[in-house]
């Protein structure tokens, strides 16, 4: 051990005599050491998430971080270690924000590296003043970073370590008890324990005589009794989550559902208007559209008996929402009502000719009382029936993406606004209004050839974009009142914006977890990728996909008769009561850190 390292660490970390295992607790010196640890967890980290998706790595991906953390001497080599490691890992995993703007790009990476700095802290600082072990330390406080990323700012929850395990048929069972953050706290307890092996002495001699001089050959040299503890509670745990996996896993009765069928477009948004009235020519028909028409005939004549059609997120060709319509616009507005008036025929012609009903993604436009136009990113719902210009249905997105659909700060501090503009990838403001309720549509489901009429419509819920991202907002529009309102999930998304990135499958992992939570089918239907559909434990049923078995940036349609699951999760009832219950655990160690005695031998 190097001279006065053992001075450096609080004796805590330390074995009484000269147990096996005491060696181990040795300072790491050196800003190189410690960058490169991090940059370990950083190559294991990547190695989970997709395109890879190697979701073992997860479990030891934070073990050399917490090492370093662990056997570090000053804080500040500590903080600048994670945060070039922190910064590396999000700008490479996230380097498809770059393609909205560099503004927005850097200021995610900077909202994301204040929880992974935070966590490097707390665990660094309650380590030295409790001397609790890392497997409880790391999945506290980095369940609760998670948390807290979710929701600051509205939230960005990208990237979690529980989001590895969507492609671990087993673990992600899991979720429906305590969502994704369930999976992050065993991930991260897994590498604590490792980390635990490695920084603490791993044997200890207890039962040593009274006589000091004779203490280094008495009593019996064993396993340290929380290490060994620690081992049989987290041994314990796997044990469970695999056991109940495997009983998730069994086949349940389940009840034939809508045929859906989801059609893909691939344009990427540099050629997409913002507005349907703000394209540059007007009079021509957008590209968008233009694939759509043929793609829909195609996908009606291949699968006739469709019960539910499904377009991405705002591919209307138009403003279609009956408000429009019904407003006197002076100007060129008469026009582009009558323009769109004919666009809205086109559409419903589709859903009157075949009797499905047919969603479709697109931008409301209505006017308040003073006059002042609104628009909202919505999903109107056609069918065979609805009155002329008169969508059967329409959910406005309550959740909006700061920067993309809205800025803040626009009424209560307009000098800020505009400095925030900036952060915008438009040339143009671009603000969206807020729906304010989560609604539930209705899907007709005609009875399979031979066995007679009609059954009962099944009910769904539409999640825009990246609202799919947030548990919450999942939960809420699937349950009501703890009780099961929404038999599917239908995920509509313009991902044009990341054309043919890794985004894409990033973006349908978190629906995997989304239809396991709730043990609801979910549907995807996306501008350039991916779609398709996930049964209620986590399966990939089928995806739209060329010859070559691609997936991104390509066009096509699939089909798929839903089967709607009937049972109701601890999850959905209850929420995040889990991650909620690490925080009351994290708040309790940082009183206990506060109030505990110094160690003497103080870390700068």
């Amino acid at each position: 051990m190097p001279p006065g390292a053992a001075a450096a660490l609080p004796k805590r970390l330390f074995s009484a005599g000269q147990a096996p295992g005491a060696a181990f607790s040795m300072a790491i010196r050196g800003w190189d050491k410690h960058v490169a640890l991090w940059l370990a967890s950083v190559a294991l980290l990547s190695l989970a998430f997709p395109p890879l998706r190697w979701h073992w790595a997860a479990h030891l991906a934070l073990v050399p971080m917490l090492i370093s953390t662990a056997r570090s001497l000053r804080k500040r080599v500590l903080l600048v270690a994670a945060a070039i490691a922190g910064a590396a890992f999000y700008a490479g995993e996230m380097y498809w924000l770059a393609m909205v703007g560099i503004p927005a790009y850097i200021g995610v990476i900077l909202h994301c590296l204040i929880f992974w700095l935070a966590f490097a802290f707390l665990v660094r600082w309650t380590l030295r003043r409790t001397g609790l072990p890392l497997v409880l330390l790391a999945p506290v406080f980095w369940v609760v970073m998670e948390l807290g990323r979710g929701w600051f700012l509205t939230g960005f929850p990208w990237l979690f370590l529980g989001h590895a395990q969507a492609a671990n048929s087993y673990l992600r069972q899991l979720a429906d008890l305590t969502g994704a953050y369930g999976l992050s706290a065993l991930s991260a307890a897994t590498s604590g324990l490792v980390a635990d092996l490695v920084t603490r002495p791993v044997f200890l001699r207890y039962g040593q005589p009274p006589i000091p001089a004779r203490r280094d050959r008495g009593g019996r040299v064993r396993l340290a009794k929380t290490l060994a503890a620690a081992l049989a509670i987290l041994a314990a745990l796997w044990i469970f989550a695999v056991a109940y996996g495997w009983h998730r896993l069994r086949p349940v009765e389940l009840t034939a559902g809508p045929l859906v069928v989801v059609v893909q477009p691939s344009v990427p948004q540099e050629v997409r208007a913002l507005y349907p009235d703000s394209a540059p020519e007007r009079d021509k028909e957008p590209p968008e559209y233009a694939q759509l028409r043929p793609l829909t005939d195609e996908a009606l004549a291949r699968w006739p008996e469709a019960d539910l059609l499904v377009w991405p997120e705002t591919m209307a060709p138009g403003y279609l929402n009956r408000e429009f319509f019904e407003v006197e616009l002076a100007g060129d507005g008469p026009k582009f009502q009558d323009e769109y008036r004919r666009r809205w025929r086109e559409i419903h012609l589709w859903p009157r000719k075949s009797g499905a009903a047919m969603l479709v993604g697109a931008i409301s436009c209505q006017f308040t009382a003073a006059g002042d136009k609104e628009h909202f990113n919505s999903a109107l719902l056609f069918t065979a029936g609805d009155a002329e210009f008169v969508p059967a249905a329409r959910y406005d997105k309550v959740h909006l993406v700061p920067f993309g659909e809205f800025v803040p700060f626009r009424e209560s501090a307009p000098w800020l606004y505009r400095l925030l503009l900036a952060f915008t990838p438009y040339t143009q403001e671009y603000n969206l209004v807020a729906g304010r309720e989560f609604t539930v549509l209705a899907a007709p489901v005609r009875a399979a050839a031979g066995t007679g009429g009609a059954t009962q419509p099944a009910r769904f819920c539409v999640p825009i974009c990246f609202e799919d991202a947030f548990p919450g907002v999942c939960r809420q529009m699937a349950y009501r009142a703890g009780q099961k309102r929404a038999d599917f999930l239908v995920n509509i998304s313009n991902d044009g914006w990341f054309y043919g990135t890794v985004e894409l499958e990033q973006h349908w992992d978190l629906s995997v977890l989304r239809a396991v939570e709730n043990r609801t089918p979910v549907v995807r239907c996306v501008n350039t990728g991916v779609s398709g559909f996930i049964d209620s434990w986590g399966r990939t049923v089928g995806r739209v996909a060329n010859a070559a078995g691609a997936v991104r940036s390509i066009t096509g349609s699939a089909a798929w008769r839903l089967e709607l699951d009937p049972r109701e999760t601890f999850y959905g009832r209850w929420g995040d009561i889990f991650a909620g219950a690490l925080c009351l655990m994290a708040l309790s160690i940082i009183i206990l850190a506060v109030f505990h005695a110094k160690p003497k031998e103080n870390v700068a």
